[in-house]
């Protein structure tokens, strides 16, 4: 696939597949590993998760093609990634606002811990994990003391990410605290 400029930025170019979509311009994956995008295989092609697409899609840094070279639109995509994944919106909001403050954002630890943070221009190791939550909807303290476990079995901080019916995001930190010296 070819690479084309729009308003001074270079547009990329990238295929979808079942498992995400694959971008072949070597030019394109040294650029877009280089702000902490996607995954490398065998040192040939570069895969992008569903919430990587749609920011660059949406930042328009990015053309997905069906293999019949048809271009797919943001809501398109939004539509085929959510048929697969229900909380996919809920989830890229948080992952928008986080990429829109500097962060490089990168796959978590499965269903709960769903996005791990790496400090601003560093990609080496993450120290935060999110744990999403949706205002409104009902959720297990099981569920965030499981995360928290987690979390500090690995060495990481939890961050809950509640997004309130607005589309906002805020973010609270949750630490350890022992109640038997107080």
């Amino acid at each position: 696939m070819e690479e084309k400029s729009i308003s001074g930025a270079s547009v990329i170019y990238g295929l979808l597949k079942d498992n995400g979509v694959i971008i072949k311009e070597k030019s394109s994956i040294g650029e877009l590993i280089g702000r902490g995008y996607g995954k490398l295989y065998d040192n040939d092609f570069l895969i992008l998760n569903e919430y990587e697409t749609l920011y660059l899609v949406e930042t328009n840094r990015l053309i997905v093609k069906t293999s019949s070279e048809e271009s797919i639109s943001f809501n398109e995509l939004l539509r085929i990634f959510q048929s697969k994944n229900p909380r996919l919106w809920i989830l890229y909001v948080i992952y928008r606002d986080l990429r829109r403050r500097g962060y490089v954002v990168k796959e978590g630890f499965g269903n709960d811990l769903v996005f791990r943070i790496y400090e601003k221009g560093k990609d080496v190791e993450s120290y935060y994990v999110i744990y999403p939550f949706f205002e409104g909807t009902p959720e297990k303290m099981a569920n965030m003391l499981e995360a928290a476990r987690q979390t500090l079995s690995k060495d990481k901080q939890l961050i809950v990410a509640v997004v309130e019916r607005r589309g906002e995001v805020i973010y609270y930190t949750c630490s350890e605290v022992d109640l038997r010296n107080v």
